[in-house]
């Protein structure tokens, strides 16, 4: 094994929405594992003689002697990988290679509203940057962040909890789910009708102070990347991961 090769065993998993599953793995042998909040990894998965290589982005906040990682996958139909995944037990193992990515929290003194956007298991490196967000507040007061999360119905919502009770503790920061497939709201507080395309125009946003986030379906993507330009924003303050979707 070398320093950029991990061996993980899973601990446990749970189904927390329809079709998605949420993996806790720690680390087979004690060496050195550390990363930067909102990088991905790639995880090697055997099937049939082969290796398939796949990304999932980093779901845990980071830590000193940091020796766990929770990923989230999303259920393909007939997918390989996320079968494997869905059909895994505890004590199971999977090998890794180390963690990479320039989706990470820039903290930089003339923003300041930065937004967050994703959609589906697009959420995964916003939850590991709780604690830079929270950082990135108490250094600058005057910082608002605004996380849009986007999916279809209410039964595909999952990380709530763990997003509102930030949102309680953390006045600066605001929370608000868009469901594209519902017909009603039930707290106005923050859910929203719509695509997470559809909030933007409720943001208000302004190139001059804010820094926009975006991670998931790569039509959306495309679809806020270029609302942003229509707003005078440029790739200096648009930070983008795009989630492929492979069936293999």
């Amino acid at each position: 094994m070398t320093q950029h090769t991990y061996e993980w065993v899973l601990q446990c998993s749970k189904i927390i929405a329809p079709n998605v599953i949420h993996l806790f793995f720690k680390l087979k042998k004690n060496i050195a594992f550390s990363f930067v909040a909102g990088q991905f990894i790639t995880i090697h998965i055997p099937h049939d003689g082969e290796i398939l290589n796949r990304n999932y982005s980093i779901a845990n906040v980071p830590s000193e002697n940091c020796d766990t990682l929770e990923i989230i996958c999303a259920r393909v139909e007939n997918g390989r990988a996320s079968n494997f995944f869905f059909n895994m037990h505890p004590g199971d193992t999977v090998m890794s290679g180390r963690p990479r990515g320039n989706f990470i929290l820039q903290n930089k003194s003339n923003y300041s509203r930065y937004i967050l956007i994703a959609t589906n298991s697009g959420v995964a490196p916003y939850r590991s940057m709780m604690q830079e967000i929270q950082n990135l507040m108490n250094t600058n007061t005057e910082i608002e962040v605004v996380l849009l999360f986007g999916i279809r119905k209410r039964e595909n919502l999952f990380f709530k909890d763990d997003f509102l009770s930030f949102a309680k503790a953390n006045p600066k920061f605001k929370f608000l789910i868009c469901y594209s497939r519902e017909d009603s709201i039930i707290d106005s507080s923050y859910e929203r009708l719509g695509h997470v395309q559809d909030s933007l125009e409720e943001l208000q946003l302004n190139a001059k102070k804010d820094i926009v986030y975006i991670c998931g379906n790569p039509d959306m993507v495309n679809d806020v990347k270029a609302i942003c330009f229509s707003k005078n924003f440029s790739n200096k303050n648009i930070i983008r991961e795009k989630y492929s979707i492979s069936k293999k």
